[in-house]
This record gives structure tokens, C-alpha cells and sequence, in this order.
């Protein structure tokens, strides 16, 4: 048939499918105009997907299921009065009618559980899916893991921040949010409205030193925005000491610990020798060599042992992997200051 987008499945085998989402409007626009045209699936993917199955067609799919993106806040551009938000250290999640929850780019959560016990969630919620253990938040590495894996129940809830159905997309924040449902598997973000700098600085602070990532600040009249977001409209921004990017890992290198017995110093401290010859293979990771933006560095901190034994156990596929890593700033020679592991990224 004919349709402006279509989702689709690929079945090689009867239980081997794979989702492919096509969007195929953005081929035919060819940057002319936005009127709407059609193609077939053909037209598209000629003889490749021959066996392909329409199961679902949606007009609102391909211009409405990207999500907004925050953009770094400059606070001496902040208009108040502003709404803010802590900042959740998980994973994106979105719930997308026919298809349930699924990552930023529209891939379904992997994990059975989470999946199951969102199956009937509000349709459009959008938030950061976070994992717990013994009631506390997991680093976004484990986080990651526990989301990524078919298998396992972690404990986890869907902190939804925004409404994202395209019929009140123009509308202001808390009237997006007024019409959404709630959820047991789902928690609203807690949000405060900051009437001044003063204000904004303190409440960062306050979460900060609580643990959180850094804070979320939104104008409150901004509709929600299709990708990623300005400095000048304020729709979603913000608002982190740390900055997050991304390398490549190009090699391993193994921990060294000291052979020689513990002594005393003259104030009766623990110290071994320091000398290479005194040091033995730990079998384990002791750094990781990535490459960002040309240059490479050496990343370290930042990992458990256990995150550290499970990669050096994995050490010759890792290679290749994009490693998602934090910085403060950067040094004379372009390199990041104070790098720190945060997660390996995922495919998907």
C-alpha cells in the first residue's frame, strides 16, 4: 500500500523479528516544502524488505515522536520566572502508541519486565526510566544494564517530565502535563517555579548536594519542541558543573598492583614501594584508552570493581564501543580535565 510513514517488521524467521521504524515522509519531502506526499514501500526499500509487514500506520509518527533535547542553560539568560527541575540520571523513555515504551530513538526498552509493567502506561509520557537497588538510585552504568538486559525485574520507576501527544504540543508545560495520567509504574518530576537568580543558584545547590546530577529548567509558556532546544526559547535546558560526552575506546590497559608487603612510614602509615619492578598484572581493567575529538587519554576514575572486572573480562569486544565520560573543563591542550567513566553506550 501507500502511506505518507509506516512501522514495520522484518521477520527473517518466525521468532527472529526485528522493528524497523521508516519514516518515509522525510525522504519524499526532498527539502521542497512540507505538503504531503506518498511513496510506496517499494519505492523506498525496493526488493531488500520484500517480505515486510505493515502492522501499524501512524500520520503523526514522523514528525511527532522525536523528543526534545535539553540544550546547556546560560543562567545570565534565564528569564524568570522559571520552573525547575532535579535532573534524573537514567535512561529516555518514551511511551509511543503500538509500540510502548521506547529509548530517544525508538528502539523498545529491551528489558521484558520494565516493558510488561509499562505495557498500559499513559500514552506519550516522557521521562528518564532510573533502577534501584535496596530502594536507592543506580549509577546511569548499571542503570544502563539493568535497562539493556532482556532478562531481570529490577526495581525501577518512569520519572515523567513532560507530555509529549501532538494535539497540545503548543500548549504551555503544566496544562501538557494537567492532561496526563497517572500510573503506578510512573512518578512526576518535582517541579518548583524560581522567581530570581538568587533563587535558581540556591535550589541547584541544594540538589547538587543531594546527590543529583544537576537540575532542569523549562520557561513555562514554551511548547514542546521537536528536537533539540534553544538557549532563547527556554523550552527544556540544563543545567550541570559536569559536562557529558562521548569517545571511542581504542585499547585496554590492566591494573598493576604492588607485590611487596605493606610497611610502615615514620608516623605509622601503610605505604608499599612505588618502583615498576615491585608491581604485578592485578587481572583486572586499570584504564580504558579512548579517542575524543582526535586526541587520546587515558579514562579511569569512575568505575566500580565490579565494572572494571566485567570489562576486563570483555576486553577484546569492547574495543571499538562509544564510552559515555564526564568532564569539569578543558586543559591548555584541548584535553578534558577531570575525566571520569560514566557508562558504555549502548546500540540502541
Amino acid at each position: 500500500g501507500e502511506a505518507e510513514a509506516f512501522i514495520c517488521r522484518i521477520a527473517p524467521s518466525e521468532d527472529d523479528a526485528a522493528l524497523l521504524y521508516a519514516d518515509l515522509s522525510r525522504a519524499a519531502y526532498c527539502d521542497l516544502d512540507r505538503t504531503r506526499l506518498t511513496l510506496s514501500l517499494s519505492d523506498c526499500f525496493g526488493e531488500i524488505f520484500t517480505r515486510c509487514e505493515v502492522i501499524e500506520y501512524d500520520p503523526r509518527a514522523p514528525e511527532n515522536l522525536r523528543p526534545m533535547l535539553a540544550a546547556n542553560a546560560r543562567l545570565d539568560r534565564v528569564e524568570f520566572p522559571v520552573l525547575a527541575q532535579p535532573k534524573h540520571d537514567g535512561i529516555r523513555c518514551m511511551i509511543v502508541p503500538g509500540l510502548g515504551p521506547v529509548t530517544r530513538s525508538l528502539h523498545p526498552i529491551p528489558n521484558d519486565h520494565i516493558r510488561a509493567a509499562l505495557a498500559d502506561a499513559p500514552e506519550f509520557a516522557d521521562g528518564e526510566l532510573v533502577t534501584y537497588t535496596d530502594g536507592r538510585p543506580d549509577p546511569l552504568n548499571v542503570v544502563d544494564s539493568k535497562v539493556m538486559s532482556k532478562d531481570g525485574a529490577p526495581e525501577f520507576m518512569l520519572h515523567v517530565f513532560d507530555h509529549m501527544a501532538p494535539e497540545i504540543a503548543s500548549e504551555p508545560y503544566q496544562a501538557r502535563m494537567a492532561t496526563l495520567a497517572d500510573h503506578p509504574a510512573m512518578r512526576r518530576v518535582d517541579t518548583a517555579e524560581i522567581a530570581s537568580l538568587a533563587a535558581l543558584e540556591a535550589f541547584e545547590a541544594r540538589h547538587v548536594g543531594e546527590g543529583w546530577e544537576g537540575i532542569i529548567l523549562r520557561a513555562p509558556a514554551a511548547p514542546y519542541k521537536r528536537g533539540r532546544s534553544r538557549v532563547a526559547e527556554g523550552g527544556l535546558l540544563k543545567v550541570k558543573r559536569w559536562r557529558d560526552d562521548e569517545a571511542t575506546i581504542v585499547g585496554v590497559v590492566e591494573q598493576m598492583r604492588a607485590a611487596t608487603a605493606a610497611e610502615r612510614d615514620a608516623l605509622g602509615y601503610a605505604k608499599r614501594s612505588k618502583s615498576k619492578s615491585c608491581k604485578v598484572p592485578a587481572g583486572t581493567l586499570g584504564a580504558l584508552r579512548v579517542v575524543w575529538r582526535g586526541l587520546e587519554f587515558g579514562l579511569s576514575a569512575g568505575m566500580s570493581r565490579a565494572v572494571r572486572a566485567a570489562m576486563w573480562a570483555d576486553r577484546d569486544a569492547i574495543i571499538g564501543r562509544r564510552v559515555t565520560f564526564k568532564f569539569r573543563n578543558l586543559g591548555a591542550n584541548g584535553a578534558p580535565v577531570g575525566a571520569a567513566f560514566r557508562s558504555l553506550r549502548s546500540d540502541i
